[in-house]
């Protein structure tokens, strides 16, 4: 290949050269760099991106053009980066071009239009109100307070054309969920002004919506679930958003038991989960005292609320959810989400033949009634830029505290008044006649993206998470334990079926192994194969395990001289059908080490076509099959 021997340029307009030169530090074209089209291609855009973000309102990258020399030397080239002036027709009767240095352009009025139908039917007289330098134009009374209007626009008078601000008004106004088209555009007043117009098409206030969708949870789980939609999408006149939603579900699940696999998994529809939610999105931190927050930071207001009910044929149970929380954008790419108070109660009614089966004290205590009272704070850092095909870091880190700040209360009440709170014969407080949960838990998520070209990347992944119980309540709540398998996990196994540790129920389906901690590690490389499909290859690594040692599950604890020999191993292939608003995901996981397994027989992947080996195990597995692939269906990429 040719490489890149020197970078030249040739821009008459000295302005226009200063902006350029400025930020060569960010230049795509580098000396001893291999000579690439696309490259070249890529570095025309971004100084056409820099310079339209500093005035040049009419730039485009047609300006810019190429020379290269590749006779300087064996396979090297020299490339003249060059900047043609602004090129006009002299006047309409004549076809002389005249060239002139490109202008740079302010932002003089600034009129926003919530209630704008279409051109055609724009010729009404309207209302002007002006605020903060905007013209707000109305035919009807306005349907937004007018300071959620101003917050969403980043454009101000008086200030160099920015396409970044154009871009970030576009996006605020999107994220208001309020307006079906969003259409900004300007026009030029007078010398080197421009007037910017900004057109919002409401979206019908309320609205009902019917989703449906199919699952396919591996082995055979076949189900559907759906939904009944209710949204109101200016409650207050703030653009606050109402939710409203009725979600059920049905699936064929295995039971478990030595002749469930002898069963067909659509004979019966054995799990039922069904229940409403309320939720309300508000666009502003709503604080009873007064915080300070600039408009980039985008704050945000939100309340949950949801009761479900589910039931299988292991156990029912009965989940209430209350929670409100504030997120924030720190930076374009730092975002902070904090929930000061998260409210769960879980009651469960196992079934008798379930309860009989469960030998393990720690999964029996998951399985209790419990209320949990936590705090959580998470944080966001994203590097990626939709507008750009380059490499990006993803990182997310969760924090958790559960019912310390209320036994530490109750601990101080008691201290003055003894016996006020009082507590059961296990030592636990109960709030509600119901046992509290306490404990701590953090988990940490980190990505990278490595574009190679537009048609192949590759993803490497690595999570942890580790949570610790405390005083009133032996174990971990199943639904904060941490688990291993699934289709955005370790995709050989089904979710909630591998580990803690190596440890070995004698199952080969068993959807309780839960555990204190994880570790999980997956290289996943996706390919372009034709149109709208495309393909991955992947593998996936990592387990579970309980922080001390468990008669009922031995082998599931952490130890640090042994847990790397206790790490699971899949790969596999996928296939995605992406439709660009949504991706189907199909995957296929083979279990390469199961360290359910003694250590020397771990490496399971020696006996795919071992018939001996696997008639052994059926043997000692009340004819159960070993299950070498786990079919995977899912929406979205997997991380």
């Amino acid at each position: 290949p040719y490489t890149i021997e020197r970078v030249e340029y040739k821009i008459p307009d000295e302005l226009l050269q200063y902006y350029v030169i400025a930020d060569t530090s960010n230049c795509l074209l580098r000396p001893g760099k291999n000579y690439d089209v696309d490259i070249m291609q890529q570095e025309r855009e971004r100084i056409t991106t820099e310079l339209n973000n500093n005035g040049y309102y009419l730039f485009t990258k047609d300006y810019i053009y190429y020379e290269v020399d590749s006779t300087v030397s064996h396979h090297k080239v020299n490339i003249t980066l060059g900047i043609k002036n602004f090129a006009y027709k002299y006047s309409d009767f004549s076809d002389s071009i005249v060239e002139r240095t490109h202008q740079r352009f302010y932002i003089n009025n600034i009129y926003i239009q919530p209630d704008f139908v279409s051109k055609k039917l724009d010729y009404a007289k309207k209302d002007t109100l002006l605020l903060e330098d905007c013209y707000i134009l109305h035919t009807e009374k306005l349907k937004f307070k007018t300071r959620v209007l101003l917050n969403s626009v980043f454009i101000h008078k008086g200030e160099l054309y920015q396409q970044k601000n154009v871009d970030n008004t576009y996006k605020r106004f999107s994220e208001l969920k309020s307006f079906k088209t969003i259409n900004i555009f300007f026009v030029r007043s007078s010398g080197d002004y421009l007037d910017c117009f900004i057109q919002l098409s409401p979206i019908p206030k309320q609205s009902f919506t019917l989703e449906t969708e199919g699952t396919n949870t591996g082995n055979g789980n076949l189900g559907i679930s759906g939904s009944i939609v209710y949204q109101n999408r200016n409650l207050f006149k703030g653009a606050e958003v109402l939710e409203l939603r009725l979600k059920g579900g049905i699936e064929a699940q295995r039971t478990g038991n030595a002749n469930s696999a002898n069963i067909s998994p659509t004979a019966q529809f054995n799990t039922i989960e069904i229940g409403p939610e309320a939720n309300v999105y508000i666009p502003r931190f709503l604080i009873p005292f007064q915080v300070k927050s600039s408009r980039r930071s985008n704050p945000k207001t939100i309340f949950t609320s949801s009761f479900n009910y589910q039931r299988n044929t292991n156990y029912t149970r009965y989940i209430t959810n209350l929670s409100f929380s504030y997120t924030w954008k720190e930076t374009e790419k730092k975002r902070h989400t904090f929930s000061p108070l998260v409210i769960n109660f879980v009651k469960v009614q196992l079934q008798t033949n379930f309860l009989d089966n469960i030998r393990d004290l720690y999964l029996l205590n998951s399985f209790t009634d419990h209320m949990a009272t936590s705090t959580r704070y998470t944080f966001i850092y994203n590097e990626q830029s939709i507008k750009k095909e380059e490499n990006f870091a993803f990182f997310k880190i969760n924090l958790e505290s559960s019912g310390n700040i209320l036994r530490g209360f109750y601990n101080t009440v008691n201290s003055v008044h003894p016996e006020f709170f009082p507590k059961d014969d296990l030592g636990r407080y109960t709030s509600l006649d119901i046992v509290y949960s306490q404990y701590l838990r953090t988990d940490a998520d980190f990505r990278y993206y490595l574009n190679l070209n537009e048609i192949n990347k590759v993803v490497f992944r690595i999570a942890a998470g580790i949570g610790k119980p405390l005083l009133n309540f032996p174990s971990l709540p199943f639904e904060r334990s941490f688990y291993s398998g699934g289709a955005n996990g370790i995709r050989a196994w089904q979710a909630r079926t591998l580990g803690p540790g190596s440890y070995n129920d004698g199952e080969d389906v068993s959807f309780g192994q839960i555990g204190d901690g994880q570790l999980e590690g997956n290289i996943e490389y996706r390919f372009k194969l034709f149109k709208m499909l495309k393909g991955a290859l992947f593998i996936d690594a990592g387990n579970t395990w309980l922080q001390r040692k468990d008669p009922g599950r031995p082998g599931g604890d952490f130890q640090l001289d042994r847990f790397h020999q206790e790490i699971a191993i899949g790969t596999g292939i996928g296939m995605r059908a992406d439709f660009g608003f949504f991706i189907i995901r199909f995957d296929v996981g083979l279990k390469v080490r199961d360290p359910k397994f003694a250590e020397d027989k771990r490496w399971v992947i020696q006996n795919l076509f071992d018939a001996e080996w696997k008639r052994v195990y059926r043997l000692d597995n009340s004819n159960r099959k070993y299950n070498f692939v786990t079919f995977n269906l899912g929406i979205g990429y997997p991380f």
